[in-house]
């Protein structure tokens, strides 16, 4: 009998500390980033640009992201460099796969999770994913050059 009166004095205190106090913020979910894989440049279907191949994969590290590139160039260049970021505008210099940081930099603006930018000092890149996650577009701008890069997501990031 103790144990029931025990029980249900305690009860309401359990049931008060469940409930959020009414001033206490809502969490909000990050929301579904589709660009988030790995993504291979269809030449077919881009602008001719003098690649062979492009491989770029999006992943999360923490609260920001790390994109890493590897391509290879028709005259045989083969480059890769990876940077992180928080996609809100700071410029980040790419790291090469001997540790050194490159020259160049990106900033990288999150636009929504099926777009965003990157302006650099010579143009800007416009990524977005296609509505069924399955393609992602690069308008890329170069000084006073455009082209149109299409990557399709790769078998092993669906």
């Amino acid at each position: 009998m103790k144990l029931l009166v025990v029980g249900l004095a305690l009860f309401p205190l359990l049931c008060a500390a469940q409930e959020r106090p009414s001033d206490a913020p809502i969490p909000t979910p990050r929301p579904v980033d589709r660009f988030l894989g790995e993504w291979k440049l269809n030449t077919e279907k881009s602008s001719r640009v003098g690649l062979e191949s492009e491989t770029v994969k999006i992943d999360t590290a923490g609260s920001e992201y790390r994109f890493e590139y590897n391509l290879a160039g028709e005259n045989g260049a083969v480059l890769h460099w990876w940077f992180v970021t928080g996609m809100k505008g700071e410029c980040v210099k790419p790291t090469w796969p001997n540790g050194q940081k490159g020259t160049s930099q990106a900033c990288v603006t999150r636009l929504d999770a099926n777009r965003f930018v990157d302006k650099t000092l010579f143009g800007k890149d416009e990524y977005e994913v296609s509505r069924d996650g399955q393609r992602m577009t690069i308008h890329r701008t170069l000084l006073h050059a455009t082209m149109k890069l299409v990557f399709d997501r790769a078998a092993s990031s669906n």
